[in-house]
């Protein structure tokens, strides 16, 4: 994997704007398989995180703003991941390398939003075949 550990900087959030919007914008970033083994074909990922009690179709937030979670989905589809995913990647015979394209936003879950701090902890199980 080319990168263990994903910070996603949603920066400085206003309020106001995901009240009235209900998202933010999306920010794109990949998960990465290099240097596979020339054998393998394809890679199985799971996606592994705690619902939003409120939707579960996204993860929930352990920071201290209210009735926002993290919406994460395929980035070329735009599909839904929730907890419990599994998403897969064909290896590239040539470059022994596969990409897991994903897209994240904050989102609106609930009436009484309010401003604090947005943490959410997802974890990644790779499965090689």
């Amino acid at each position: 994997i080319e990168n263990k550990n994903y910070l996603i900087d949603f920066k400085k959030v206003n309020v106001r704007d995901l009240k009235n919007n209900q998202n933010t914008d999306w920010i794109n970033f990949s998960i990465k398989l290099k240097n596979c083994p020339i054998s393998t074909q394809k890679a199985t990922l799971t996606i592994a995180g705690t619902a939003d009690p409120n939707n579960g179709n996204y993860f929930i937030n352990n920071g201290s703003a209210k009735n926002i979670a993290l919406n994460l989905v395929e980035n070329r589809n735009k599909t839904i991941i929730k907890n419990g995913s599994k998403l897969e990647a064909i290896i590239n015979s040539q470059t022994k390398m596969a990409e897991y394209p994903l897209a994240a936003r904050l989102i609106k879950t609930g009436d009484g939003i309010s401003t604090g701090t947005f943490k959410s902890h997802l974890e990644f199980t790779l499965i090689y075949n």
